[in-house]
């Protein structure tokens, strides 16, 4: 099934982005506090760098993961689309992911929070339940989810 696919392929640069800055965000707070204290730059210049690296850091992990699904799972959408829906949805929630992890300042307790922002997401993406199973008042949530927009990008590009 070619929309199994397609969310596994949205799910896995999901995974493939945010995990891996879950396991580092602790280190590279504490990097940023001690280099800022000792003058070596600026916050502006500190955030401009490190969005840089984890923009081209992302588009390399989702551009691996969509050449390989594309031949692996036999997809036939344009290569290009699914580099960049998979980026874009992996930096989403790993945007989101990081904002819980360094509010709690906790690691554990901030991968917890970044999984009640993903579960939701699968729920109103309409992959366990049809949308219109989910009552009337709680489907606008559908529309803040990315993992839903991803997925209806990829569908437009696959079918």
């Amino acid at each position: 099934d070619a929309l199994g696919e397609i969310v596994l392929v949205c799910v896995g640069g999901i995974i493939a982005t945010a995990q891996p800055m879950m396991w580092k965000a602790h280190y590279t707070r504490e990097q940023f506090f001690d280099e800022f204290n000792h003058g070596s730059y600026e916050v502006k210049s500190f955030l401009t760098a490190k969005f840089t690296l984890e923009l081209l850091h992302s588009l390399v992990q989702a551009a691996v993961a969509s050449f390989a699904s594309r031949y692996i799972l036999g997809l036939t959408g344009l290569l290009p689309a699914y580099v960049m829906t998979a980026a874009l949805v992996g930096l989403a929630f790993t945007s989101t992911s990081l904002f819980f992890a360094e509010a709690t300042r906790r690691q554990k307790l901030g991968g917890l929070l970044a999984f009640l922002v993903f579960l939701p997401q699968l729920l109103f993406a309409g992959l366990f339940y049809h949308i219109s199973r989910i009552p009337v008042w709680l489907r606008w949530i559908q529309h803040l989810c990315p993992l839903k927009h991803a997925i209806n990008v990829l569908v437009y590009w696959e079918f």
